[in-house]
């Protein structure tokens, strides 16, 4: 995941510890992750974007829920107002 993402394995792991990922192992310890989890951590803003990756949120639901774009959610959308009025203030 981390070398088809571009996450760092740090990163995948602090995403799990968030939520935003599921958290699956195998017997042995390693990670499993499908191609929805990697649509997942597309969704979610590396560091420095402005956004805290908890703040993807409501854009991780709405995929989940089978929207082709995390942004359809209206939760998701208010996120984008939010932040677009703190970058215009």
């Amino acid at each position: 995941m981390s070398a088809r993402s571009g996450a760092t394995r740090r990163a995948l792991r602090h995403y799990e510890e968030l939520g935003l990922l599921p958290a699956r192992r195998r017997a042995n310890g390693y990670c499993e992750y499908d191609e929805v989890d990697l649509v997942l951590v597309a969704e979610i803003p590396p560091r420095g974007a402005g956004l805290r990756p908890g703040g993807a949120r409501p854009f991780l639901e709405c995929l989940r829920r089978g929207s082709p774009a995390g942004a359809a959610a209206p939760a998701a959308q208010e996120v984008q107002r939010r932040k677009l009025a703190e970058v215009d203030a």
